[in-house]
Order: structure tokens, then C-alpha cells, then sequence
């Protein structure tokens, strides 16, 4: 039965298509401005200010082309993100979890950190370790050598550092301990990331339907590629 850490790691495909969306229709709008905007500039005489709409609008149109050509490529990466969650979330296994799935469950985590904002980050790195979740107690090795569990030294300040300590310790957090509670709420919040960027950009797309967006609101392309051919569609809408 899926839980809703499972569905919420699964949104990062839905978050893919919508970003491909927006992008798309926030394109096609930026070069229908253009567009209007170099005919009124030729029909006012103010050439240097039509070439440059010509510009962008030949660069809009061409970026256009070339995101709606790669659609699937990009949404058959987020596929594969989407199945990589589900390794993700196998950090709530606890002491249960095998060697194998160690270093599943470890990339897993990279690529998501390495998509998510820097807010999402950030909030992990400033929730402090708590004292009851350094105790040699609360961990268990994975390494199948019969090495006991170590305590958590008192370099190691917040979530984050104690996640990549763990790491390196080849440890994980018994079942329903603090430390446990600490390390799986830490996960959550790249789950958490996705849903709540899908919240934001449907309601962009409404905006954008109803001509309402009155000023570009940048979208976190968590789930795209860092092409040239996004930046530009961005890029337009900030000129």
C-alpha cells in the first residue's frame, strides 16, 4: 500500500510536466509580446527597438521549437526520478534496511538535494541535532561486521551534518527513535518540495490563462535540465 511519502516523492514527475507547461505557455506569451511590441516599435519608426524584439522573438520561437521537440526526453528523466524516489524512501526502514539498499537510498538522496531549493536546504541545515539523538543507543550498523554503533560527536550541529555522518558511519537510526524522527522528517521535506511547487505552479498557469501575471515569478526547474534553451525562455521574461 503506497503512504503518502510514497505519493509525495512520485509528484516529482507531475512537477516535470507542469514545469514543461508553464514554460511552454509562459513562451508563448513572452514571444506574442514581442511580436506586438516589434510592430509597434516599425510602425513608430523606432528601428533599434524593433531589432531587438525581432531578436528575442527569433530566439523565443527557436527555443520553443527545440523545448517541444526534447518534451519526452525531459519527462522520461523525471520518469526515472520518479522510480528513484521510491529508493528514497526507503530511509524509513530503520535498522530493517540491507547493505544493498545503503547505496540505493544514498543516491537516491544526492540527486533529490541536488534539486530541490536552497530554502528546503537551508531548513534542514538549521534543525539543531537534538541531545537524545546522539546516543550510541539510537543507531545501528549496517556493515554486517558485528561493529557496534557509535554515539554522535559534537561537531556534528544539525540534521543535515548528522545525515551525511551517518553516511560515512555506515549507520542508520533504529525504528521510532528520536534521532529516527530527525533523519526521516529531514527526507520528508524533499518530498514536501515537490507538492508544494505543483500548488505554485498551477496556480501560475491560472494567472497566465487569465493574463493576470503581472510580473515574472521564477520557477524552481527541479526537475528540467540546466539547457540553453530554458534559460532563454526564462531570460525573456525579465526583458
Amino acid at each position: 500500500m503506497e503512504t503518502e511519502r510514497d505519493k509525495g516523492f512520485e509528484r516529482w514527475f507531475r512537477l516535470a510536466e507542469l514545469q514543461l507547461d508553464f514554460l511552454d505557455r509562459w513562451g508563448v506569451y513572452k514571444l506574442n509580446v514581442a511580436r506586438a511590441e516589434l510592430l509597434r516599435a516599425a510602425a513608430a519608426g523606432q528601428y533599434a527597438v524593433a531589432r531587438i524584439k525581432h531578436r528575442v522573438a527569433r530566439e523565443l520561437a527557436d527555443a520553443l521549437r527545440r523545448l517541444r521537440r526534447n518534451r519526452r526526453m525531459y519527462l522520461q528523466r523525471a520518469r526515472r526520478w520518479a522510480q528513484q524516489s521510491r529508493q528514497l524512501a526507503l530511509v524509513r526502514l530503520g535498522e530493517e534496511l540491507t547493505v544493498r539498499q545503503w547505496g540505493r537510498l544514498w543516491s537516491a538522496f544526492r540527486l533529490f538535494e541536488n534539486r530541490v531549493s536552497w530554502e528546503v536546504m537551508e531548513a534542514i541545515m538549521k534543525e539543531p541535532v537534538r541531545e537524545a539523538s546522539r546516543h550510541e543507543s539510537q543507531y545501528v550498523s549496517i556493515a554486517n561486521t558485528g561493529r557496534l554503533a557509535a554515539a554522535v560527536p559534537a561537531t556534528v550541529e544539525n540534521v543535515y551534518q548528522l545525515i551525511a555522518w551517518l553516511k560515512q558511519q555506515r549507520q542508520m537510526p533504529r525504528r521510532g527513535s528520536i534521532a529516527y524522527q530527525q533523519v526521516v522528517w529531514a527526507f520528508d521535506q524533499l518530498a514536501w518540495f515537490a507538492a508544494e511547487e505543483i500548488t505554485r505552479l498551477e496556480r501560475l498557469l491560472k494567472e497566465l490563462e487569465r493574463e493576470t501575471l503581472d510580473a515574472w515569478q521564477p520557477v524552481t526547474l527541479a526537475a528540467l535540465p540546466d539547457s540553453v534553451d530554458v534559460k532563454k525562455i526564462i531570460q525573456a521574461g525579465t526583458r
